[in-house]
């Protein structure tokens, strides 16, 4: 019978532990690599003995041949012979396996790394910071983000938002008017700063102030994918299609030279933004869906992370197969501190009894994947689980909520084109339009402002 991709980790590890515990590797770490094609060997810090008990290397990897068929990579390497072991024995993506505390396991892929990556080792921001995410589109989150950043300038707050849905801008066209916006944006900044050419001037360039902040105490500004120059053409295909690289080692802020992977760059990149134009509150428009931009924006940034459903078996599948690979991981422990579910675009008709089933089935969700276990044990003796209860308000999964609203749908932030600078024109927050969203308003601030403790369960 054929072995197939999810079946091939598992078999591998099952007897490389089993070899383990025989003593055919007595020291060292033992590192179990995939490759891109799915393929599994073995890495080793030391050399095994020629046998140990009735086994040697070269029989046990008959045995994994034999076990796992084309998912087989070859024979194991030793650090000894490796040109360079760091990148194996000193990666940031090796993670260690339940099975025995000297075995690891390294990923190899092409895309989706930055899910199971641990957040960036900077200091937390100085600016709180908040990403807005939809594993589907269409959940109302660019427009939630727009409103919300209304409601922070009415409360006074210097608003940076940032745009971070490069292969599909939203939010960036609902907060400028055509042919209006920032010179450069990230992609302008991701493509200069590859060759040393970023410099405080594209840094200043990369924000402009939106209308939809006029008449508040405080401002809005965005800080689009792309930048717009009158009569040139400023090639964002052409760009994007580059920006996804990673760089070799580069010294920062006096630190360390140290490889710079995309989500580096990007922390870096937003740091820098923060610097130049000083806001108080960081609002991120994330791509929809588990693209990398999205993994680096909920894992990496240590920001808060809204996550928007609807209700479907559609939304909660996608967040169960990306909450499933955080289980029982040191990212899944650090992450799921900084989450927070979004009951989005709540229909009118048996509201009650949706938002009901809508607070089950989210618990049910962190429940099965990212909430531990409850100690039946003293507590004295064991840590405290994080857990909490269906009805606990402080969980990750008690919903923050904004109502289905025709108002909502239908609302255009800064109005039509043509009433663009009229001195009579207010870019205020209709009520039809707030209030559906009101929840969400107030409850997502004081989340982002004063961050709950969530080491533990809330009494």
């Amino acid at each position: 019978m054929r072995v197939r991709f999810h079946e091939a980790r598992d078999v591998f590890f099952q007897k490389v532990s089993e070899a383990l515990v025989q003593g055919l590797f007595p020291t060292g770490q033992v590192v179990v690599i995939r490759d891109i094609w799915g393929r599994l060997s073995l890495a080793l810090e030391d050399a095994p003995p020629e046998k140990a008990g009735d086994l040697t290397l070269a029989e046990m990897e008959k045995s994994l041949q034999a076990a796992t068929g084309p998912y087989y990579g070859g024979e194991a390497l030793l650090k000894a012979d490796m040109f360079a072991p760091d990148l194996v024995f000193g990666s940031p993506d090796l993670r260690r396996c339940r099975e025995h505390d000297r075995l690891y396991f390294l990923e190899r892929v092409v895309v989706g790394a930055d899910w199971q990556r641990s957040p960036l080792p900077d200091e937390h921001p100085k600016v709180p910071r908040a990403t807005l995410h939809g594993i589907k589109g269409g959940v109302g989150r660019s427009t939630t983000l727009m409103a919300w950043a209304r409601h922070l300038a009415e409360r006074g707050e210097q608003v940076l938002v940032i745009d971070l849905d490069l292969e599909s801008p939203g939010v960036s066209s609902g907060l400028m008017p055509p042919n209006a916006g920032a010179d450069y944006g990230v992609v302008d900044w991701l493509v200069e700063d590859a060759v040393g050419n970023a410099d405080e001037d594209l840094l200043r360039g990369m924000a402009a102030k939106s209308p939809l902040g006029e008449g508040t105490s405080g401002s809005i500004k965005l800080v689009p994918c792309g930048g717009r120059q009158e009569g040139k053409e400023l090639e964002y295909l052409a760009k994007l299609s580059r920006v996804y690289q990673d760089l070799g080692p580069r010294e920062q802020d006096g630190k360390p030279p140290r490889s710079m992977q995309f989500a580096d760059r990007l922390a870096y990149l937003i740091d820098e933004l923060e610097r130049a134009h000083e806001p108080t509150v960081v609002l991120i428009d994330s791509r929809a869906g588990i693209h990398d931009l999205a993994a680096i924006t909920i894992t990496r940034l240590r920001a808060t992370a809204f996550l928007f459903l609807i209700g479907t078996q559609q939304t909660y599948d996608g967040y169960r197969l990306l909450f499933s690979q955080w289980q029982g991981t040191a990212v899944g422990e650090e992450v799921r501190k900084r989450l927070q579910v979004v009951a989005s675009q709540v229909p009118k008709l048996g509201r009650d009894e949706f938002l009901k089933q809508f607070q089950l089935d989210s618990w049910n969700l962190f429940a099965d994947t990212l909430y531990d276990p409850q100690n039946s044990e003293d507590s004295s003796k064991t840590p405290t689980p994080f857990h909490f209860d269906l009805r606990n308000p402080a969980g990750p999964h008690s919903p923050l909520i904004t109502l289905w609203s025709d108002a909502v749908q239908q609302w255009s932030p800064i109005g039509a084109p043509d009433s663009i600078g009229a001195s009579d024109k207010s870019y205020n927050l209709p009520s039809d339009v707030k209030t559906p969203l009101l929840n969400f308003l107030e409850r997502a601030t004081e989340l982002v402002f004063t961050p709950p403790e969530r080491d533990d369960e809330s009494p």
